[in-house]
């Protein structure tokens, strides 16, 4: 852990003088910045927060920067910032970037910012790639998640997925019922309270996640169909998670004012962790107003706030609840687009009900319409069966081809094209080319007719070309590993996904 640690820090000085000498870290490595530098950066960050989700002070700010400012009580001088926020401006930069112009230098306050938004993306990306205790099968088959999501999902979706080993639920349902919920949350009916026993059970299963699956589990957080502070007992649970795995797990929170005391009071816990980064869901601008009247621009430094109300105009996945119906004057992404607010790929536990599901991300669909995949799902009542469901879901984690598994490319692609350079396979996003086979247009060809398994597969190449088996075996796994062979569960076991009130019963 020490290692990867003094390696993140190593990362966020490149980072800091990438943007000038006058840049420290600020995210990442505690102490470095002053009083006047954080100040700076808080409120060009409590600028940008209005800007994005207020479309009347997005038009005074065009019209009378400092008025606006000042009306709404900004304490900062925009113009000092301007390229931040005024888009014309800040794209005919990036094109006299591009056409080689000479372009005048970012202010101090600019490259304050920009520095501090890219070691919180380079931290990001360390959560997600970070391989310690993801090794294995396991580690195998997550990467193979990683991948099938940059073809399925996109580049840009897919890298904002952190794919987390663990998240686990520490009550049912929630309580705010968001009527664009991505993985369409029940009404909040019980919670998971800390009493002595449930103590124990909560972390002998911390211990077992971290024997079973590795360090990784620090990546991990305790909510999903559900707002984390509607357990009142939600700061006991993070700071035992913290005691087994060095760092507070992130909170998301749509209730940050119901309880102010105790939002404060996990504000606080968290600044002893360097890297921390909390988030508020803004539902309204009431709430906006409200959550900058009572916290400060330094209150916040860490917090994101996701602009989700209506004039932010972010359009919402169509995934979950959404698919139902959403109110008039509310955006939702097109089918066509990319639709999963799912980011674990690894497993969810509900300590209520006290089960498990095996988990990755996915298009949302009629089959899958909280936008993961189930691939299993079970119950355990201690510590002991826990260990033996995740071992046994492991062992059975497809990381390698088997001879008798049917093969099929993932329907995602659409084309694929054996070229000189080699084989290559597209989705709408991405391409990816494979080398060093001789047997290309053979494989291209059985892979099209879809009911052929890898052994037959093999075979037919052998017996055609003359190229050995052990050669097609090597080239299907590379397959798999990039996600372009179709690992969709096959309709057999039922499984339910809700989706607000209505009980949407599928199959894996």
């Amino acid at each position: 852990m020490d290692d990867r640690r003094n390696a993140r820090e190593v990362r966020a000085w490149e980072i800091a003088r990438s943007f000038g000498e006058d840049i420290v870290p600020l995210f990442t490595v505690r102490g470095c910045a002053d009083a006047e530098y954080i100040r700076d950066v808080a409120r060009t960050k409590r600028l940008l927060e209005r800007w994005s989700m207020d479309n009347v002070f997005r038009s005074l700010l065009y019209a009378n920067p400092q008025s606006a400012c000042d009306a709404y009580g900004i304490d900062i001088d925009p113009q000092n910032v301007r390229t931040l926020w005024h888009e014309r401006e800040a794209q005919q930069r990036k094109q006299d970037r591009i056409d080689g112009r000479p372009v005048p230098e970012d202010s101090l306050s600019v490259r304050r910012y920009r520095s501090f938004i890219v070691e919180k993306l380079a931290f990001r990306d360390w959560m997600r790639d970070v391989q310690t205790g993801v090794t294995g099968r396991f580690g195998l088959w997550r990467l193979q998640q990683m991948h099938r999501c940059t073809l399925e999902l996109g580049p840009a979706k897919s890298a904002g997925l952190v794919h987390a080993t663990v998240a686990f639920e520490l009550q049912k349902g929630c309580s705010v019922g968001c009527w664009f919920c991505g993985v369409g949350a029940e009404k909040l009916s019980a919670y998971f309270a800390y009493t002595p026993e449930n103590q124990a059970l909560w972390r002998d299963m911390l211990s077992v996640c971290h024997e079973v699956i590795g360090d990784s589990v620090f990546n991990g957080f305790c909510y999903w169909a559900s707002d984390p502070l509607d357990n009142p007992d939600y700061v006991h649970f993070i700071t035992d998670f913290r005691r087994a795995f060095g760092r507070y797990p992130q909170t998301t929170t749509a209730i940050p004012l119901r309880n102010e005391a105790k939002t404060r009071e996990i504000l606080e816990m968290v600044k002893a962790c360097p890297g921390e980064i909390q988030r508020f869901s803004i539902l309204s601008l009431k709430m906006l107003d409200e959550v900058h009247s009572r916290f400060t621009p330094e209150d916040l430094i860490n917090v994101e706030l996701l602009p989700l109300n209506r004039e932010s105009g972010v359009p919402k996945a169509n995934a979950g609840r959404a698919r139902l119906k959403s109110p008039r004057d509310q955006a939702k992404t097109s089918d066509e687009q990319p639709q999963t607010i799912a980011c674990v790929s690894g497993f969810l536990f509900n300590m209520v009900d006290r089960s498990v599901r095996m988990v990755t991300p996915c298009h949302a669909s009629d089959r899958w319409p909280n936008g993961y995949r189930v691939l299993a799902e079970g119950h355990f009542g201690n510590a002991d069966e826990l260990r033996n469901l995740l071992v046994k879901w492991i062992a059975r984690a497809e990381h390698v081809v088997a001879p008798d598994r049917t093969i099929a490319l993932n329907p995602c692609l659409v084309a694929t094209m054996v070229a000189e350079t080699g084989y290559d396979i597209s989705s709408i996003w991405v391409k990816r080319t494979l080398i060093n086979f001789p047997a290309f247009a053979t494989l291209d060809r059985l892979l099209h007719n879809g009911f052929h398994t890898a052994a037959d597969i093999a075979t037919l190449v052998e017996d055609e070309t003359g190229t050995a088996l052990e050669e097609t075996f090597n080239v299907l796994n590379e397959l798999l590993r990039l996600g372009a062979l179709d690992t969709e569960p096959v309709a057999s076991e039922p499984v339910v996904q809700y989706v607000g009130k209505i009980k949407a019963a599928d199959s894996v």
